[in-house]
Order: C-alpha cells, then structure tokens, then sequence
C-alpha cells in the first residue's frame, strides 16, 4: 500500500463552476463553488499524475486505444482503479510554527449567534417545548435533541479549525474564537473578475457579452490538502503530486503541488480518531459529521458498513445542500446531483456485539467515506469523523 499526502497551493485565482450552462451579458454573474467539488479535485489528480508519465502520453488523443491506456494507469472518469482513495480537499493555511492546520465546515449541530461561544445539541431529557426535534427518527425511537442553555439561537455555519472541530467532537480542550469564520476560511476571500466574450474570427469583443465571475484567491501559505492511497499495483508516479505544476477550475488556472507539511497536532489527534474509547456502551449514541458533501438517507449506508450490528439515525442536521454535476474529461454531460452539504451531522445510535466492538466499529467508521454510494466514495464523498459516545435521555413515552 502507497499514500501520498499533498499540499496543492493556488498560484492564481481559481474558478469551479456549478453544474449550470454559462450564459454571457452585461447582467451576468457567477460565483465559485468553495471548496472545490471531489470530481473537481479528482480531476486535477488524475490529470498530475497523467502528465507525468514517460514516455509522455497525448491527452488530447480521444481515440479508443488512448482512451483504454489512461483507464489502464488512473481508471474510467466515473470510476477510480480497485484500491485507490482519494481525500480532500480540505483547506489548509500554515500557522506560526509551520504546521499545516485544516479548516473544516461548522458541524451542523454547532449552535451559536446568540451565545458568547457556540454549544453543542446533545440528547436531553423530554421538555414540554424541545428546542429541536427530527420528525425522520423512526416511531418509537424518537430522541429529543438540543441545547437548552442555548435558547434561541441557530447553527453556527461557516468554517472552523481543526482544534475547534476536536474540541466539538471529543468534548476536550475549548473553544477558539479565532478558529472560527462565518463564509470562507480567514484565508481565502472572493475576487471578483470581469470576462468579455470574444468573437474567433475576428478576435474582437462581441457588444453586451460582459459577465463578472466570483473566483477564490487564496493566500500564499494556503490551499488545499489531498491524500491518495493505492493499495495494489501503480502504474503512475505518485510522487508527482509532491512537486511540479498543473491546471485547475476554469481555463486551467495555475497551481503547484508540494509534499504536505507537518500537520497540526489537533488534527493528527482527530483524523487518527484518540478521542474514541476502547469500550462503548450498548446503545450509546454519538454524532457522525460529514467532511463535504454527502448522502442525506444515511442510514442504509451505515448499516451497510456495520453488519452484526444495529445502526439507527435517531437525528439529523442537514447543512445546506449542493448540486453537483458538470462536463466530464471525454466532454460527455455527467448527470447533475444534490447532496447533503459539508458539517452534515447524524446523530446515531449503536446497539449488538460487545462494548470492544461497538468500539471498534466507530473506530472504522471515522475517517472512511461512508456516507456516499458506490464510486463516488473513492473519490472522496461522504467522508466521515465520529464523535465521543453520548448516552442517551429518552421521556417514559417514547422509551
């Protein structure tokens, strides 16, 4: 098995596209998708690691033997080689000690706005007026979730730390109020970007085919981080995702790939799961927060990771959906999607086997992407963190 971890640092402003026709003039505006969707990610990967082939392929050859070859060494545009994962991206900016530090969407049971630091829903006792309740939970499993000490307020959105996305998770440290940004990370801001449509022949400006598009500009000690592991043989150089150049978002714009650096000890502690327990208790239930976008019915495909076990969403906070789609390499439409957006929480319930494999199985869970289906999880869709076990509080009613 390979893996390779990668920082990839925008030289230039980046545009990607929502899965919509782009249409020119004066009153037309668009604005980049943040972060860049998986198959967008992908994209930029695959294509690296093509160019950097030798004998040097022809990507601009579409014949059925060209073709053939590059499904050979990087698979099909829908569909990875067996034993290749993809993750990311996430954004990442360098802190003062030189450690690589991810920004992650707010879990969506974070509440804030209204609170001098964000809490988090929990199970609580049944209350004549619950602050929050999922009317999806099955009947008869119904569980009140909220936060009484936070009346009134709403989710937090936006972007955190990796140290405030430990400190929700794990229930340890505390809340950084300088880890935290309402719409993009602190790091990357929008740029707005004037365009003209320009006519081949003449190579002049056709009238009233003004368009402004909103781009991402990202820091220089910025950008994204990726992570691809190939269990199996490989018959492309991975380590051309720690060096060189390539092209990304719309027109190709440049960027550079880097061997990641030292990442920052809260999220070495979080990806690698040490705030889970060795034991769990049966029927315990904990929070599983989505890292980009996902599968809003989670249930079927949890369960499908867990058999032997019993796995039931008793609630949901849904982040803003998005719609993904787009043009794939071969130029052919790739059907538009909606999915659950990025901080997507599960609140999930664990019953069967024995504590140390109830244990276990939120081990495997954490960091796998689970809540996508079939290949699109290679690519990186509905990867997964799980929170500490919480018990639960169920009224005499519903118990």
């Amino acid at each position: 098995m390979s893996t390779v971890t990668f920082w990839v640092r925008p030289a230039e402003a980046l545009y990607f596209g929502p899965p919509r026709s782009f249409f020119a003039g004066e009153a037309h505006h668009s604005s980049s998708l943040f972060p860049p969707p998986p198959m967008a990610f992908q994209g930029m990967v695959r294509t690296r690691l093509l160019r950097a082939v030798e004998p040097p392929l022809d990507l601009a050859d579409r014949s059925p033997e060209a073709r053939a070859r590059i499904a050979n060494l990087v698979g099909e545009p829908d569909k990875l080689p067996p034993g290749w994962q993809l993750e990311g991206p996430l954004p990442v900016v360098l802190d003062h000690e030189g450690a690589l530090v991810p920004w992650l969407p707010a879990p969506a049971f974070l509440l804030g706005h209204h609170n001098p630091e964000p809490v988090c829903e929990e199970p609580v006792a049944a209350l004549e007026e619950p602050l929050a309740f999922d009317d999806a939970a099955p009947e008869g499993r119904k569980v009140w979730i909220g936060a009484p000490q936070a009346e009134h307020s709403e989710p937090l959105g936006g972007w955190v730390s990796a140290g405030n996305l430990r400190w929700a998770l794990s229930k340890q440290g505390r809340w950084d109020p300088n880890g935290f940004h309402p719409a993009l990370p602190p790091f990357v801001r929008y740029e707005i970007r004037p365009g003209l449509v320009v006519m081949r022949q003449s190579g002049t400006a056709k009238d009233q085919m003004l368009y402004f598009l909103r781009m991402l500009h990202f820091r220089p000690d910025s950008g994204l981080l990726g992570r691809l592991t190939v269990d199996g043989e490989c018959r492309v150089p991975l380590n051309a995702l720690t060096h060189g150049a390539g092209a990304a978002g719309r027109k190709g714009r440049l960027v550079t790939y880097h061997p990641a650096p030292r990442l920052h000890d809260d999220w070495v502690a979080l990806r690698q799961g040490s705030h889970l327990p060795e034991k769990v208790e049966d029927g315990a239930g904990c929070w599983i927060v989505s890292l980009g976008p996902c599968e809003p019915e989670a249930e079927p495909l949890l369960r499908e990771q867990a058999p032997g076990f019993t796995l039931r969403v008793l609630a949901r906070r849904l982040a803003p959906p998005v719609t993904l789609g787009g043009l794939r390499v071969d130029g052919t439409q790739r059907p538009a999607r909606t999915y659950a957006g990025g901080g997507s929480a599960f609140f999930v319930e664990i019953q069967g086997g024995t504590p140390e494999a109830r244990a276990e199985l939120l081990k495997r869970l954490h960091g796998a992407c689970v809540l996508a289906q079939g290949a699109a999880r290679a690519f990186g869709f509905g990867q997964v963190l799980c929170g500490v076990p919480l018990p639960l509080f169920r009224s005499p009613s519903h118990a």
